[in-house]
Order: structure tokens, then C-alpha cells, then sequence
């Protein structure tokens, strides 16, 4: 019992012992722990407070959120065959950021980045004072289309450039050059005057390209897309502090165009070589056309540009060239140039005859020259044509028939027809870089010009002359619609689906059957005016009508016909030729006009050229096998 007891007691000790112990510990444990949980409240605080500091802070510099747009991808131009004919290309590009950095910084950025890329001192004088007076808070534009080595070395010194950096952009690239120059147009940076009258806030991004001629500035609301949008939360300094969204841009849409690339440069470079004598050909315009749809596939105006010149820029001495040249080559021609017609508006004046009652073999005698109201109005052939019916009147484009018809017939009546056929108005929808011409009835005239119509109007008229002006796109328009059988097919450039068949003109066949006799006689006649220009092949013939516009009164004792004369006057008061065509004449295919500028005579000068233009139109066409 003793042992037990004294073993018990020799327990108990023990535990007491460690009892004791772990009480000391648990003690030691809770201040610690009461320490630390004091001190992380401590922290807790401070930070809650340094919190409310930096609220506060904020609040004093007006933090805020704006608002950047992201320039979407333009939308490239096709042909008919899907060739481009315009693309997009990197642009990368040195901005200076010039509301994060002081005036004294951006001077310093601007002077080394200049330093950099090697810049000219005038441009670098340009943007030093860009740089203290910026005309808006967008970046300032420093240098475009960097290379790759100026980037590196950009990015490398940016310790030296406060405020600089390098963004990437899209450029734009003309495949073809000249061949589409006109149809398909270039883009420029927008200016002040394309701001102020779009309110697309993307035009005013820092080099924002605006489509200017041509298809690129007919379709550029298409083309251009829509931005995209990023926000930002930034101090009153301007700097950034946050990104808080970003929505994607969505690209411009693709154009496809009606154009055939291939036989655009084939009409090219047919007008480049001109004809044997080169005094003939200087400058001149032709239009082919799909008489069913009226589908533009050429539309050339020569000489032409090289549109990279506009979009890059272009030296002072470059544009006094280009702007200078007498041959007007930044002029679409095809759409902008204005001329009269001469006698291949004859077929107007038939059509209205017949309309007024009168018949094919109603006759005429012309002696070579017609009076009326006390003036002479001469025939080209001063020798005259004897007796003459419509269909002869227009195979021999005798004028004198055409005085005669024109005092029965009367002005309104030929003018309501022409404009029916196509004159007197725009008539693409889809291309705003194309003038009117002018075909006035009485009316208009008189609203126009303050003055009454006179009989001689009316005989200078009928012939194509006077106050008739035509652009190459409404002749071939006008030839189309004769030769589809009177429907009224409305020319286009981008390809969409158009009415089919196209709505009818209400002109009865057998009136058109005169004038279209009348136009195969001028080709394919042993008399007509156009007869060294008749296409040989079977099943590819074509008919037309010539044409020989003056630009000055020819003096009395001057045989118009006898055009050789004109090669000895400047260049500038030579006549105009024209021929219009279509072909192949037993089923009507492609209408063309052709207009020289001073060419001296439709028959020796327009007419070579629309038959090759047409022989051309028929082989692709044939070759490629989906015109028909």
C-alpha cells in the first residue's frame, strides 16, 4: 500500500507539473495572438484610411473616363473576276502623345524622334510648332510608313521620347495604277472640309483615309466600316489609368466592281497607241457597256495618273505637272467629260421624228446648205447630198436633212426623246463622280440662261451642237438602249443585282429598226462615213455612228469633212471626235462610245479605235465564256 501510494503521489506531481506548463503557455499564446490581431487592425486601418486618401485624390483630379475609337479595315475592290484592285497594307506609324507630356517634353520628343527617322529640318520645324499649339487632343502624327528598323529603334530609345510611340494603321495599295486610276479612285487623309460635312467621328482619327474619286469615294460609307470603342479611365493630367471596355471594329465591305480588269488595260493601252499619225490621238475616253444590263465593263480615261501619288503624296513639282497638263489626265473623262455630240446625237432626232408621224422614206434634198431665219447653215459636204431619206440621211450623216426635219418636228419633241434615251442627267446611282452634260427643252433653257429658244438653237441642236453637251458614259447608255430594243438599262459600276429586263422605253421596234439600218449602213455601207472601220469577222459586225464636234466656228470657206486642215491649228481648237457602236449587231451584246479630244474627225480617229475596243470585248468575252 505504501509503495502504491508513494507511486501515486509521484504521478500527481508529474501532471501538475505539466499542468502547469501548459497554463504558462496557453497565457504566452493569447497575448501574442491579442498582439498581432492589434496590430493587423493597425494595418487594417491604415490602409482603409490610405484608401480614402487616395479616393479622396482622385476625386481632386477629376478622374474620368473616355472614350477611343478603333479605325476599322477599309474594304478592298474587286473586278468582276475578283482580281483586287485595291487592298490594305500595314502602316506603322510614330505618334506623339502630346497631352500626357509638358510642353517642354514633347519639344525634346519631337526633336530626337526627328533625329531618329532622319527627318528633313522643315518637316521637323512643322512639328515642333504642331507640338506646342496641337490643333486638337488627338496624338500628333510624327512620320508614317516606318520601317521595321526605325520601329526597333524607336521602341529602344523611348527612354529619350517621352510621349512617343508607335501604332500600326492601314495604308492603301492600287494594284493597277493608271489602267483603274479613275474607276476605282484613291483615298487621302481626311481633311477639314470632309469633317465638316460628315459627322463620322472616325474622320477625325489621326490619318484616317476618306475615299475621294471613283469608286472609292462613291462607296466610302460602305468601305470605311464602323469603329470599334475602347474606354479608358484617365486623370486630369490625361493619363491613363485603367481600360474599362473595348468592342471590336467591324471592316469596311468589300466592292466588286462590273469592271474587267483585263479589258480595261486592253482599252488602255488601244487609246496609248493611238493611231498612225500620233497628232490624232492625245487624249480621249472610252465606255464599253452590257446593252442587256447595263454592266460597265471598261470605263478609261487617257492619259491617266498613278493614284499612289494622292494617297502617299505627292511633291509640289508633281502636282504642277499633273494639274498643268493640258491633256487634263486627273479627269475621269469617261463620266466628267462633257462634249458635244455631234452627229451621233442624229439618232435622237430620227426617233423623235418618227414619234411626230414621220416615216423612213420621207425625203428630203440637201444643195449643201439650208436658210433659215435669214442665216446659212451648211452641210459638212459642202457639195450637198441630193435627195436623201432617214436611213441615208444617217449613213452619210447628212446635216442638211436634219435643218429640214428639225423646223417640222420642233425642239421639245427631240429633247424629251434625248433625255429618254439618256442625256441631260447623271445615270450612274451608284458612282457621284459623273457630270450631267446638258439636252434643255425650251423650259429649262430659259430657267437656266435667262434667254428665249431661237430657231437657230434648235438647228445647231438637232446636229449635236450648240447647247448639247454628253458625256462618253451617256452616249454609250444611249447606244445601249437603242440597241436592246429600246429598254431602259441604267449603267453601273458596282455590281448588284439590277431590274431585269430593264423597264421599256415605250419606243415601237419599227422606229428603232430605221435607226438601227441607219447605224449598220455607216459601218457596213460602201457610202457610210465609217466604212474603213467595219469589223470583218461574221457573227462580230458592228453598226455605229460617227461623229465630228466642233469647238470653235469654222470659218465660211472651210470644208468641214476636209479635217486635215486642223492638224496646222494648236491642238485645243481642233474638233472633237466620237463614234458609238454596238456589236455583235445580230444579237446586241456591248454598246461603246469613244471620244477623242481634238481628234479632228470621228471617221478617222474614234472609229478605228471603238472597232478594235470591240473586237477585243467580243474575243475575252468569248474566251471567258460568262457573258452569255
Amino acid at each position: 500500500m505504501g509503495n502504491r501510494w508513494a507511486m501515486t503521489q509521484r504521478s500527481s506531481g508529474r501532471f501538475s507539473e505539466e499542468a502547469i506548463h501548459t497554463a504558462v503557455f496557453t497565457r504566452r499564446a493569447l497575448l501574442l495572438g491579442g498582439v498581432q490581431i492589434l496590430a493587423l487592425g493597425a494595418v487594417a486601418a491604415r490602409l482603409n484610411l490610405l484608401g480614402q486618401n487616395e479616393d479622396l485624390r482622385s476625386q481632386g483630379l477629376e478622374n474620368r473616363t473616355e472614350e477611343a475609337l478603333i479605325r476599322p479595315e477599309r474594304g478592298k475592290v474587286y473586278d468582276r473576276n475578283r482580281n483586287a484592285l485595291a487592298i490594305n497594307t500595314s502602316n506603322f506609324r510614330a505618334l506623339l502623345a502630346h497631352t500626357q507630356v509638358s510642353r517642354a517634353s514633347a519639344d525634346r520628343s519631337v526633336r530626337n524622334a526627328a533625329a531618329l527617322l532622319q527627318l528633313a529640318p522643315q518637316e521637323c520645324r512643322a512639328l515642333l510648332a504642331l507640338a506646342q499649339n496641337p490643333p486638337s487632343r488627338e496624338p500628333l502624327i510624327l512620320a508614317e510608313n516606318l520601317e521595321w528598323d526605325q520601329v526597333s529603334v524607336l521602341e529602344t530609345r523611348q527612354a529619350d521620347l517621352p510621349g512617343v510611340y508607335v501604332d500600326r494603321t492601314f495604308g492603301r495599295q492600287y494594284l493597277y495604277g493608271q489602267i483603274g486610276a479613275h474607276a476605282v479612285g484613291y483615298v487621302q487623309r481626311a481633311r477639314e472640309k470632309d469633317i465638316e460635312r460628315d459627322s463620322d467621328p472616325l474622320l477625325k482619327l489621326p490619318g484616317f483615309l476618306v475615299g475621294q474619286t471613283g469608286i472609292e469615294a462613291s462607296q466610302d460609307i460602305p468601305l470605311r466600316g464602323q469603329a470599334g470603342l475602347r474606354a479608358y479611365e484617365v486623370n486630369a493630367f490625361g493619363k491613363v489609368l485603367r481600360q474599362l471596355e473595348q468592342s471590336q471594329p467591324r471592316p469596311g465591305i468589300d466592292q466588286h466592281l462590273t469592271i474587267d480588269i483585263e479589258l480595261q488595260q486592253r482599252v488602255y493601252d488601244r487609246l496609248a497607241e493611238g493611231l498612225e499619225d500620233p497628232r490624232f490621238v492625245q487624249a480621249a475616253a472610252a465606255v464599253v457597256m452590257d446593252v442587256t444590263n447595263g454592266e460597265i465593263l471598261a470605263a478609261v480615261s487617257y492619259p491617266s495618273y498613278d493614284p499612289m501619288l494622292f494617297t502617299n503624296g505627292m511633291t509640289a513639282e508633281q502636282w504642277d505637272r499633273l494639274s498643268n497638263n493640258e491633256h487634263a489626265p486627273i479627269r475621269f473623262k469617261a463620266t466628267r467629260g462633257e462634249y458635244p455630240p455631234g452627229s451621233t446625237f442624229k439618232m435622237a432626232t430620227l426617233l423623235a421624228a418618227q414619234a411626230q408621224g414621220f416615216k423612213r422614206d420621207n425625203v428630203f434634198e440637201c444643195s449643201g446648205s439650208v436658210e433659215i431665219a435669214n442665216r446659212t447653215f451648211r452641210c459638212w459636204n459642202r457639195r450637198g447630198h441630193g435627195e436623201v431619206n432617214m436611213v441615208h440621211a444617217l449613213r452619210e450623216s447628212c446635216d442638211c436633212y436634219f435643218y429640214e426635219l428639225i423646223q417640222q418636228v420642233g425642239w421639245d419633241s427631240v429633247a424629251a426623246m434625248a433625255q429618254r434615251l439618256g442625256f441631260n442627267a447623271a445615270v450612274m446611282p451608284d458612282f457621284s463622280d459623273e457630270n450631267r452634260g446638258s439636252c434643255p427643252t425650251r423650259e429649262e433653257h430659259f430657267l437656266r440662261r435667262g434667254q428665249e429658244w431661237r430657231i437657230g438653237d434648235s438647228v445647231n441642236a438637232c446636229i449635236g451642237q450648240g447647247f448639247i453637251l454628253a458625256t462618253p458614259v451617256q452616249l454609250a447608255t444611249f447606244t445601249a438602249r437603242i440597241a436592246n430594243g429600246g429598254y431602259a438599262v441604267v449603267p453601273h459600276i458596282v455590281r448588284t443585282p439590277m431590274p431585269y429586263p430593264a423597264p421599256a422605253l415605250d419606243i415601237p421596234q419599227a422606229h428603232l429598226a430605221v435607226v438601227q439600218e441607219g447605224m449598220w449602213e455607216v459601218v457596213n455601207h460602201e457610202r457610210g462615213t465609217a466604212k474603213k472601220a467595219a469589223i470583218q469577222v461574221e457573227g462580230q459586225r458592228m453598226a455605229g455612228k460617227t461623229g465630228t464636234s466642233q469647238v470653235r466656228a469654222l470659218s465660211q470657206n472651210v470644208d468641214e469633212f476636209e479635217n486635215d486642215w486642223q492638224l496646222e491649228v494648236p491642238w485645243r481648237h481642233r474638233d472633237h471626235a466620237l463614234f458609238v457602236g454596238y456589236a455583235p449587231v445580230e444579237q446586241p451584246r456591248f454598246s461603246c462610245a469613244v471620244v477623242v479630244e481634238h481628234g479632228t474627225s470621228g471617221s478617222k480617229a474614234a472609229a478605228p479605235l471603238a472597232r478594235d475596243i470591240l473586237i477585243n470585248t467580243q474575243a475575252l468575252a468569248q474566251a471567258r465564256g460568262y457573258y452569255r
